[in-house]
């Protein structure tokens, strides 16, 4: 902004200008130092502490109700952002202690932008308010936003109001994570978990517990199975130690015609199931489409 308009902007906003002392009231001094201080108010005006940590609260009192809803609006934009992190962290791309200083750390932006920028934005509502009154503003104003001075009630009561409004979006949004769809392949889970559908409910190389619970596995295919025979080998070994599998298990299905097929695959909750590694392998037409290894820890034994 050139130093013309910074300066017309400071002379408009002057104390000495007897509009302004009755559109801002009460502590009018403090704004006129701080508006008089800088070269261009309405850009920035300095810091102001009680926007920094009553931040809807003061711009309610200060009858800057737009500013409240962006507020809140931010705020809503923050909780959105973190139904995708958990997504974003299991695909690797942000380390897991992301999240939680994006949840500490964004609310508190959102207060420094608006300590930063609130004795600014304050400024142009009242030079607005200025030329209104002044007879220079061409469009009218509504009634509620050419209030003046401040407002202890609208202080409470439309942070209160705007709060009630969003908060079934705000309770949607913090409910919602971001799970995207699971890409083909073989997913082991148990019965404690519901049939996974996205990609945070699967784990590598998942680990279950003896006598927990059923395991079952989903295989997601790019194509249906159709008429094609499916069919499940299930390899086992006993330590980790050793390359060495043995066949476990092999059955053939002639059954299933869809892209996803669910089955029941150990009874973990048999005492005749055995700890160790699993490999499950899925074919379809004696073509390998998909694998997934998992195993079975001893009881109260750490996964």
């Amino acid at each position: 902004m050139n130093s013309h308009h910074s300066n017309k902007s400071k002379m408009l906003l002057s104390i000495s200008n007897p509009i302004i002392q009755k559109i801002v009231g009460e502590n009018s001094s403090y704004y006129h130092e701080k508006w008089t201080k800088h070269q261009d108010p309405l850009t920035y005006s300095g810091w102001n502490w009680a926007a920094f940590f009553f931040t809807p609260f003061w711009l309610a009192y200060r009858h800057m109700y737009l500013w409240v809803i962006v507020f809140f609006l931010l705020y809503l934009t923050g909780i959105i952002l973190v139904a995708f992190f958990p997504a974003v962290i299991h695909m690797g791309f942000l380390p897991a202690p992301s999240l939680w200083i994006w949840q500490l750390t964004y609310p508190i932006l959102v207060n420094i932008f608006f300590g930063a920028k609130g004795n600014a934005f304050y400024s142009q509502r009242v030079a607005k308010l200025a030329l209104f009154y002044e007879g220079k503003l061409q469009k009218p104003m509504a009634p509620l936003f050419t209030r003046t001075g401040r407002s202890w009630i609208s202080a409470i009561i439309v942070p209160a109001v705007i709060w009630i409004f969003l908060f079934i979006p705000y309770q949607t949004v913090e409910s919602w994570t971001f799970n995207p769809s699971l890409a083909p392949g073989v997913y082991v889970y148990s019965d404690d978990s519901p049939t996974p559908t996205g990609i945070l409910d699967v784990e590598e190389t998942p680990s279950f517990q003896k006598y927990e619970a059923r395991i079952n596995f989903l295989y997601y295919g790019e194509e249906p199975v159709g008429d094609r025979s499916f069919m499940i080998k299930l390899f086992y070994k006993e330590s980790p130690e050793t390359d060495d599998w043995a066949l476990e298990r092999e059955r053939s299905y002639g059954i299933f015609s869809s892209n996803r097929v669910t089955l029941g695959l150990i009874d973990a909750e048999d005492p005749a199931s055995k700890t160790g590694e699993y490999l499950l392998e899925i074919y379809i037409d004696d073509q390998l489409q998909a694998e997934e290894k998992f195993e079975i820890t001893a009881p109260n034994q750490p996964q």
